[in-house]
């Protein structure tokens, strides 16, 4: 009579263990590494969206450089901001419609900040 070859139970249960244990290590930083790259990569698009406007911006003021454009003060970035992109919503030096309540926030050392700690000044 031919005997059949196979895997017991037990040793299939051990192998599953085995490949849960390592899954289980490798996947936290495998999404760690993703949400890594996903910001870097956000950041690389706010820079290129940025550094093209500002080249724009330069060019239609037929300029050199951003000086000779005239963005020299905060009332001309201001400009430039709102001409070149979409403005949701315009703080105008007040801390309320654009943040929440400031129990939410803390500071870097994890302490709590308080109302005097934030203010428009710091925007």
């Amino acid at each position: 009579m031919k005997s059949m070859r196979a895997f017991t139970l037990a040793e299939v249960l051990v192998t599953l263990g085995i490949i849960g244990v390592v899954s289980a290590m490798t996947v936290p930083s495998l999404m760690q590494n993703y949400q890594r790259q996903s910001y870097v990569t956000q950041l690389h698009k706010v820079y290129n969206e940025l550094s093209q406007s500002l080249l724009s911006y330069v060019n239609e003021k037929n300029a050199i450089n951003l000086v000779e454009a005239g963005i020299t003060s905060q009332g001309a970035v201001n400009t430039f901001i709102t001409s070149k992109f979409k403005i949701v919503q315009t703080c105008s030096g007040k801390i309320t419609p654009c943040f929440p309540e400031l129990t939410g926030y803390k500071k870097m050392n994890a302490t709590a900040l308080t109302d005097g700690a934030f203010t428009s000044a710091a925007l």
